[in-house]
C-alpha cells in the first residue's frame, strides 16, 4: 500500500467530493474499523470545510472599528480558487495522521472556545459545533503557523489500537 496519500486541492467544495472519495479509497484497506474510518472522513471533511468557508473570508468582509475585518458567511458553494489546501494522510500501527495546510488566517483550533452544551440547541448552531466534534472524535491535535500557513494535525486511533 501507498505510504501516505497526500493531495493539493483548490479552496472550493466543489473539491471536497473529490477529496473525500480518494481518502475513502486509501483508508478502507487498513481496516481500522467503521467508528474509526467514519471519524476520519468525518474530520477530515469537517476541517477542510472549515477551511473553505473561514480561512480566506476577509476578501469578502468589510472592514469596520479600527481596520478589524468582519468575517464573512460564505455561500454554501464557493470558495477562492487562488488557495490551495494541501492534505497528508497517512497510517501506521492503526492509526490515522491526517495533515491539513493551507495560507488563510492564522487560526488554532486549539484554543477555539469549547462548545458550551448547555445553551438551547439553536444557540450552539451559530458556530463552534464542527471543532467540538472534531475534538470528540480525535486522539490528539496539534497546530502551528509555519511560513505564513496554518499547519493543523491530528492523530485519530483506529479501533483495534486504543
Amino acid at each position: 500500500m501507498q505510504p501516505y496519500l497526500q493531495m493539493v486541492i483548490e479552496n472550493r467544495l466543489e473539491a471536497l467530493n473529490h477529496l473525500m472519495a480518494v481518502t475513502r479509497a486509501y483508508v478502507t484497506p487498513y481496516d481500522l474499523g467503521g467508528k474509526s474510518e467514519f471519524a476520519v472522513e468525518l474530520i477530515l471533511e469537517e476541517v477542510v470545510t472549515n477551511v473553505i468557508h473561514h480561512a480566506f473570508a476577509e476578501a469578502a468582509s468589510s472592514e469596520t472599528g479600527a481596520g478589524t475585518p468582519q468575517p464573512a458567511v460564505a455561500p454554501p458553494d464557493t470558495g477562492d480558487p487562488r488557495h490551495l489546501i494541501a492534505v497528508r494522510l497517512s497510517v501506521s500501527d492503526k492509526q490515522v495522521h491526517l495533515r491539513v495546510t493551507d495560507d488563510g488566517h492564522p487560526f488554532n483550533p486549539l484554543s477555539a472556545p469549547r462548545l458550551d452544551v448547555g445553551r438551547p440547541f439553536m444557540e450552539r448552531l451559530e458556530g463552534g459545533i464542527g471543532i467540538h466534534l472534531v475534538r470528540q472524535m480525535m486522539n490528539s491535535m496539534a497546530y502551528r503557523r509555519e511560513a505564513d500557513r496554518n499547519i493543523f494535525e491530528i492523530w485519530i486511533r483506529g479501533q483495534d489500537g486504543h
